[in-house]
């Protein structure tokens, strides 16, 4: 281990050991009698802000808040989040929180929720290392059950799944929990995060429905890892607009650095068809928005595993790559087969590599040419 990372181990251990002594909590109940029908109030802790961790949920949230006794879902999450919970996903109440909190915000939106959701009868929180923030939330809320998979821990009366070796779709870790508490849950099937307001708006940027082929490019994930090149994403752009006069490319990414050194190695003519045929997301893209260009897409090309489960939720077919990590992949690869009637649909996890920028070109050129011949040959035939 590095100096550095030394420093940060023992730094977060120490962090870690305080907040479990200082605001030690037991939860006092039974975990062999947990039932979904004494659960009256839930708190989920979203403190992460993961766009793709909400989707994967989110037929978690509709399958409690369709419970007959109508169970209270409060959830805390970041400012970015809030329209998903609040105006998408209906729950109950939403508390926004800085996405590291420190321990006066926490007691006081812990204040909020008692006095105006009244008790909490669990706490649910997928963090895999707790952070003295989820000791603080637990000691505040006091709940009879504590939802996590944290494996150290045992203030946790209702273990999730383990953090390092579970290699199942995480919905069905949610539908799991639902069935332990005498839930039958629906056929997993994710919630579209779109508004009336955001699809009117988007459909108007996208020029819809006159223009409707659009395969959308995601290339980049939260690791310099989960990347593709700007060439290799270059290459891809060109292939979808030479497979038809009126296919179009969505980029989605953010970093004007990055998207410059896409542009770069076009040729001047397809440079010149960003703002028609290449549109770019726009700067004040909300997060909703970003679902619902997602949602508007003919296909999707992806190493984003939030997008992913957008396209699953809006039934977009897909064509996505992993780096080779089995956990990660079992864990994030769709979950079930959206609707694919082109036959284009796929996920590839290269194995032995661990770097997507160091992919094999060949073969990524190779699937994608596959995905968007068979997804055109499909529109041609049904427009």
């Amino acid at each position: 281990m590095a100096l550095k990372d030394k420093f940060f181990y023992y730094r977060d251990l120490v962090r870690f050991n305080w907040a479990r002594s200082k605001f030690h909590y037991l939860p006092s109940g039974d975990s062999s009698a947990f039932a979904w029908s004494d659960v009256h109030h839930m708190v989920v802790l979203k403190v992460d802000g993961k766009l793709g961790d909400t989707a994967v949920m989110s037929h978690f949230y509709r399958n409690v808040l369709d419970l007959s006794h109508k169970p209270k879902l409060t959830v805390v999450c970041p400012e970015n989040l809030v329209p998903i919970y609040r105006d998408v996903l209906k729950c109950s109440a939403v508390y926004p929180i800085a996405r590291k909190p420190k321990q006066p915000e926490i007691e006081a939106v812990c204040a909020q929720i008692l006095a105006s959701e009244g008790k909490v009868d669990l706490v649910l929180s997928t963090e895999p290392n707790y952070r003295p923030r989820d000791f603080i939330f637990n000691y505040c809320l006091k709940p009879d059950f504590i939802a996590g998979c944290d494996p150290r821990l045992a203030e946790i009366n209702l273990h999730l799944f383990h953090p390092k070796t579970y290699d199942q779709p995480m919905a069905l870790a949610f539908a799991a929990f639902l069935q332990r508490g005498g839930v039958e849950p629906s056929p997993i099937a994710y919630v579209p995060f779109i508004t009336p307001e955001s699809s009117a708006h988007v459909r108007a940027a996208l020029e819809l429905p006159e223009h409707d082929r659009y395969i959308g490019i995601n290339p980049c994930g939260a690791s310099e890892r989960r990347q593709l090149t700007p060439e290799v994403v270059a290459t891809i752009i060109h292939m979808i607009l030479a497979a038809h006069p009126d296919s179009r490319v969505l980029l989605l990414v953010r970093g004007q650095d990055y998207i410059d050194a896409t542009l770069s190695h076009l040729t001047a003519d397809e440079r010149a068809l960003v703002g028609t045929r290449i549109k770019l997301l726009p700067e004040n893209c909300s997060v909703i928005d970003y679902c619902t260009y997602i949602d508007n897409l003919r296909g999707l090309i992806t190493i984003d595993t939030a997008a992913v489960h957008l396209a699953c939720a809006s039934a977009v077919p897909q064509l996505s790559f992993y780096h080779d990590d089995a956990i990660n992949y079992g864990r994030w690869a769709p979950v079930y087969a959206c609707d694919d009637p082109a036959g284009c649909a796929q996920s590839k996890r290269f194995i032995g590599c661990t770097d997507l920028r160091e992919a094999p070109t060949a073969e990524i050129y190779a699937l994608c040419h596959e995905f968007i011949s068979k997804l055109m040959a499909y529109l041609a035939q049904n427009p």
